[in-house]
């Protein structure tokens, strides 16, 4: 793990709202509504991407589709484009299981906590080849200023 500076990072795809415990079912049934939308669509060379956003009190707001590096790129069709803040953000390779990828934020919450460094509300998973095997992601855990966080939030 590691410490690296992201630039605006801007998601399109389809939409994900609910609390922690639903989300098992509400993502994949987003990635299934997102390529449905996008018939013939090529797999992006780093692959696509899901973008989390913790509103507080356990709910999650979440876009899975397709990665752009700035805002004159075309979009593809798609409900819906969020942005993920310029900031700092852990870094972590996750190299296996999409099941276990959450292992490896949980790891990654843990390393930033005993470095004494916040957790904001952002994480971006960026490698889905939507296959059935192991597949290689790039995780990132947004880091704040302490003050930046709402009470609610935590």
């Amino acid at each position: 793990m590691k410490l690296v500076e992201r630039p605006l990072t801007i998601i399109s795809g389809w939409p994900v709202m609910g609390p922690f415990e639903q989300l098992s079912t509400l993502v994949p049934n987003a990635w299934k509504r997102f390529l449905e939308t996008q018939p013939g669509i090529a797999v992006p060379a780093e692959g696509y991407a899901e973008i989390s956003t913790h509103l507080g009190d356990g709910v999650y707001h979440e876009v899975v589709g397709i990665l752009h590096a700035d805002s004159e790129t075309s979009h593809p069709e798609g409900p819906v484009t969020m942005t993920m803040p310029t900031g700092r953000y852990v870094f972590a390779r996750h190299d296996g299981r999409v099941e276990d990828i959450g292992h490896t934020f949980g790891a990654m919450q843990k390393w930033a906590s005993s470095r004494e460094l916040t957790v904001g509300h952002h994480k971006l998973d960026v490698g889905y080849r939507l296959s059935n095997g192991p597949e290689k992601h790039d995780l990132y855990l947004q880091l704040v200023d302490p003050a930046e966080i709402s009470p609610n939030a935590r």
